[in-house]
């Protein structure tokens, strides 16, 4: 189903975008999403759930006890209310301990550490809050502040940061951490973090932000000029106990992989399905590999909320010449599920399984999108995970040489939005990377909101991107953009969630990209049984 709401509400979104993604950073960034709520912002009520039923004691106390999570620099206090496991997490807010969400979650023994009969350690989200020595509310906001520092700390020492060609000291002395910044051309910039924030510490040109596994090093100045395309100057690692929220499977078989001349025979096997690169499997019959089979075993029983998939061949030049999965069928512990539509695009998708007790997932392919070239159906990546998870939480993916290539050599900042890649690239069915560049956006969400558009394609013999607003493959959508733009109307860019990606303008206009060119979507009209 197209989004055509979004016709109707497109003013309101542009004035809200902007709130929006606010908010929703802030919640990220402080750690106040439960397990529930993982794709949302975090909540103040409660979230009822299953009681306690395999704890025979209170491994929480008569009171409770407080937990950090090192990642999101928040304080959780944790404890049996109704026989259920209720949070009420704490972080640091205008220079106080704020109350930032509270829910109840149902007990899970894959997420509590005991020890002695006390929960030591509890599984949040890819990392672990741990037990404190805190004893009351009004002792949250000094542990906050000082695991804080203790975070800049770990970071002092000297970095080399060779795409601004410099050298960076960071420091501490009385209290306060200082910035050296020495320049390959001499030059020296100095300065002193003296005030601690809410999410990392401020100077006069740099702040520090605390970011999940790192600490960005951010210059105020280029970041306000920049706006939605600023990247932070460098970024410091800062190490955290990780907890994936991927089951990797024991074993992995197919009922057939493809072989061919003068490549390894492995080189297509159901191994690459689980090791987070272009690399992909291709099954190896005569057709279209209808009825082929991958069977995922684990290593003991889990629960599984989840499975996700990269469609199609991985190197994206291949991607439209080869078949895709449309329809799955899936299998657990034997038994039938149910039939599943693939999404005919390359990024990440996720069908929702929700079974408990998994030894064992079987997939058996039911139809295909047709290669314009070959009939072998391919499948780049599948992953099993226990909980949803955000784009910034799915593994880090190595895309194939042309793919990094064009993104590095194209001149202009690009925002990568969906899981490292650009809304805006498609490939074209010889293997040509084509760029819709928003030269002027205004909101850097799920929505893209504009005035100018221009096209790019991508030279793979000279490396080089070449503005090419005339090329007939983007002439349909060229010819309404042109009309929004001399009527100075803003138009917005959104990518399906159903097909292939999709170009809309706010005035009526939607596009779909077959590898070929973009033409304009028609929906098919909806037939109703009573009128067959």
């Amino acid at each position: 189903m197209k989004h055509h709401f979004f016709k109707i509400v497109f003013f309101i979104l542009c004035a809200l975008t902007l709130i929006s993604c606010t908010e929703n950073q802030q919640a990220s960034a402080s750690g106040t999403t439960s397990r529930q709520e993982a794709s949302g912002t975090a909540s103040a009520s409660t979230v009822d759930t299953a009681q306690v039923s395999d704890v025979s004691a209170n491994p929480f106390g008569e009171n409770g006890y407080y937990y950090y999570c090192a990642k999101y620099n928040s304080v959780y206090h944790v404890q049996l209310k109704d026989n259920k496991v209720q949070y009420t997490g704490y972080s640091i807010r205008n220079n106080i301990a704020t109350f930032g969400s509270l829910w109840s979650d149902e007990f899970d023994s894959f997420y509590y550490e005991i020890k002695n009969n006390k929960v030591v350690s509890i599984i949040y989200q890819d990392t672990k809050m741990v037990v404190t020595d805190i004893k009351s509310d009004s002792e949250i906001l000094r542990f906050l502040k000082d695991a804080a520092t203790e975070k800049i700390r770990k970071i002092c020492g000297n970095y080399r940061d060779e795409k601004h060609k410099q050298n960076i000291l960071l420091s501490e002395s009385d209290g306060k951490f200082l910035l050296h910044i020495e320049k390959d051309d001499g030059s020296i910039i100095e300065d002193v973090f003296a005030t601690l924030e809410d999410n990392g510490a401020r100077g006069n040109l740099y702040y520090l932000a605390f970011n999940y596994s790192e600490i960005s090093l951010i210059n105020l100045k280029e970041e306000e000029q920049q706006e939605m395309y600023y990247e932070s100057e460098f970024s410091f690692p800062l190490p955290y106990e990780k907890v994936s929220y991927f089951f990797t499977p024991s074993k992995i078989t197919s009922s057939s992989t493809l072989v061919e001349k003068n490549k390894d025979s492995n080189f297509y096997s159901a191994e690459n399905l689980a090791d987070n690169t272009w690399k992909s499997w291709c099954e190896g019959t005569d057709g279209d590999g209808i009825g082929e089979k991958l069977t995922f075993d684990f290593e003991k029983p889990i629960n599984l909320d989840s499975v996700c998939f990269r469609n199609g061949y991985g190197d994206l030049r291949f991607y439209f010449t080869n078949n895709r999965v449309k329809t799955i069928s899936l299998y657990i512990n034997g038994n039938y599920r149910k039939d599943y539509t693939l999404k005919d695009m390359w990024n990440w998708q996720e069908i929702r399984i929700d079974a408990k007790e998994v030894s064992q997932v079987e997939l058996v392919i039911k139809d295909v999108y047709p290669g314009t070239k070959y009939k072998d159906t391919c499948i780049s990546e599948i992953y099993f995970y226990r909980e949803t998870v955000n784009d910034y939480d799915v593994p880090v993916f190595t895309f194939d040489d042309m793919t990094t290539e064009c993104l590095e050599k194209f001149p202009y900042p690009i925002y990568k939005y969906r899981r490292g890649l650009p809304d805006s690239l498609f490939y074209t069915n010889d293997g040509i990377p084509l760029l819709l560049y928003l030269s002027n956006p205004t909101s850097n969400w799920d929505i893209y909101i504009f005035y100018d558009l221009d096209f790019y394609v991508y030279n793979p013999s000279s490396k080089t991107w070449k503005k090419d607003n005339d090329n007939p493959i983007f002439a349909e959508i060229k010819t309404k953009s042109d009309i929004a733009k001399q009527e100075k109307k803003p138009q917005m860019l959104q990518i399906s969630d159903n097909s292939d990606s999709w170009f809309y303008l706010s005035e009526s206009g939607e596009f779909v990209f077959d590898g070929f060119k973009f033409t304009e979507y028609v929906e098919e009209p909806v037939v109703y049984a009573n009128e067959r």
